[in-house]
């Protein structure tokens, strides 16, 4: 009897809002639904209807079950230890009054390199590398251009074995790896891997292959809506040839026409995917899912996490800020018309990659009004280690296993970098 009734509430729907891989669910995960919450056990039996002893009885049933679960290690985790950051930051570079290497027009991408703070400035592509936490500015390098070394829209910062850098070009396709000194060892392109293909690196893998996507255009889902997927690749390292992993949904588009007949397509909030990549791990955070993709590269293996949470909405009035945003730079109403009411946010938004192969991922914020936002902290493995609160007006750039590093999200002024202490509690 407890097979049937426990499959017929997709086996763990006993343990609450627990979290687990997606391949532990049934039919909706495999359907292309994220899991739900479920209701707990009270819940359920009051769903099986009947007189009061019935469900006394369901209540007595499902108590046992629980039981059974436990001692075959299937129940609910208990929650998670809560994390915080300390009450004020540890360091805070930038501001009004900064000069010289502090003075910040646009920090793009941040990295922990050998003990250091790397900050990249996406307005002059230099990368400046800090002490922590004295802030003290150590050297700058790299510059705007289309030279070995530099950049036209650098992106993606790893460290990699032996104390070098990898340093990513979004707009060029190329990659460069830095010396511990900052001295350039060599620039990369991979405009040529794929035939037809614009192919971005991503990160370093272990063996010194390099992890890629090229997003496409693949189908139409709607009246003038079209989902973009990318497809992984792992590339060799000089770039000469690939390997497609999978595929993954990278962002929803939607395409409008201006008042002389031309198209364009614009994003519907900010649904795209998001990586992060360490030279163990890499992870993708799922446009408008509770999902977290992840790849080992040594082994192989893709997994799926999900957050049993309920993906929220953005309000009307943030989509409509939007649509007269687009009409008055050109869309026509008649475009703008077929733009959904309201856009589904992405749940998970910039997954920052530790070097203990964690993964730190941030709720998205519906509007400036939520005074904070919960980050978690997943194992390479899926487990869920840990909660924390941010600011809600903090943009995510690095972690350690001591630091958390963000901007503001919107500066008034000149762009400020906080560092804050992690404080954890002793479980």
């Amino acid at each position: 009897m407890i097979g049937p009734l426990l499959r017929a509430n997709y086996r763990m729907k006993l343990s609450g809002r627990g979290h687990r891989f997606s391949t532990s669910c049934d039919s909706p995960t495999r359907q292309g639904r994220a899991c739900r919450p479920s209701r707990g056990p009270a819940a359920y039996a009051g769903s099986l209807g009947g007189s009061r002893a019935q469900r006394v009885e369901a209540m007595r049933f499902l108590a046992i079950a629980g039981l059974v679960l436990a001692s075959r290690g299937l129940a609910q985790s208990p929650p998670p230890p809560t994390w915080r950051l300390s009450a004020t930051p540890l360091l805070t570079l930038g501001g009004p009054e900064a000069t010289g290497p502090t003075d910040f027009a646009n920090v793009y991408a941040a990295t922990f390199w050998s003990g250091r703070l790397l900050l990249l400035d996406g307005a002059t592509q230099t990368l400046r590398l800090f002490e922590i936490p004295s802030g003290r500015h150590i050297q700058t390098f790299g510059r705007r251009g289309q030279g070995p070394g530099e950049f036209q829209n650098a992106g993606h910062l790893q460290p990699i074995p032996g104390d070098s850098l990898f340093v990513s070009d979004l707009q060029t396709s190329r990659y460069s790896i830095f010396d511990p000194q900052g001295r350039l060892e060599r620039t990369v392109s991979l405009a040529a891997t794929v035939p037809g293909s614009r192919v971005t690196p991503l990160g370093h893998l272990p063996d010194g292959t390099i992890l890629a996507w090229a997003p496409r255009f693949t189908d139409a889902t709607g009246p003038g809506l079209h989902l973009v997927r990318a497809t992984i690749y792992r590339v060799a390292p000089d770039g000469t040839h690939a390997d497609s992993l999978r595929s993954l949904p990278f962002a929803k588009l939607q395409v409008m026409s201006f008042r002389g007949g031309r198209g364009w397509s614009s994003p519907l909030g900010a649904s795209q995917l998001f990586p992060a990549v360490t030279s163990s791990m890499a992870y993708f955070t799922s446009p408008t899912e509770y999902t977290i993709y992840s790849y080992a590269p040594a082994a192989g293996a893709w997994k799926q996490v999900h957050e049993d949470v309920p993906i929220r909405l953005a309000r009307p009035a943030d989509t409509q800020a939007r649509r007269d945003a687009a009409v008055r730079n050109g869309a026509s109403p008649q475009a703008m018309a077929q733009v959904m009411g309201i856009d589904t946010l992405p749940a998970l938004v910039f997954p920052l990659a530790a070097s203990d192969g964690s993964v730190w991922v941030v709720e998205a914020a519906t509007d400036s009004a939520t005074a904070t936002r919960r980050l978690s902290v997943y194992t390479p493995d899926g487990r869920l280690r840990a909660r924390i609160r941010i600011p809600s007006g903090l943009h995510p750039l690095a972690v350690s296993d001591r630091y958390f590093v963000a901007k503001d999200r919107e500066p008034e002024a000149e762009e400020q970098v906080y560092v804050y202490a992690i404080e954890r509690d002793q479980q």
